[in-house]
């Protein structure tokens, strides 16, 4: 009996479940995203490329001593 109790308190307590089926949408536009993506996205990359890009010497360049 206590059984019962528990098993119909925690069916009551979980309430009705529903689920939907999960679609993708490309965020690049180049890929079937939306158009209107395009500008946001280049300006991050933009921005990502330039705060990175620190001079680097070249490994092959050879550096004069006096």
């Amino acid at each position: 009996m206590k059984r019962l109790f528990v098993l119909v308190g925690i069916l009551a307590a979980t309430g009705p479940v529903g689920a939907a089926e999960l679609t993708y949408t490309p965020v690049n536009p180049s890929f079937g995203g939306n158009a209107l993506n395009s500008s946001h996205l280049i300006s991050t990359a933009n921005a990502q490329r330039t705060a990175t890009a620190t001079p680097r010497p070249s490994p092959n360049r050879v550096t004069p001593t006096t």
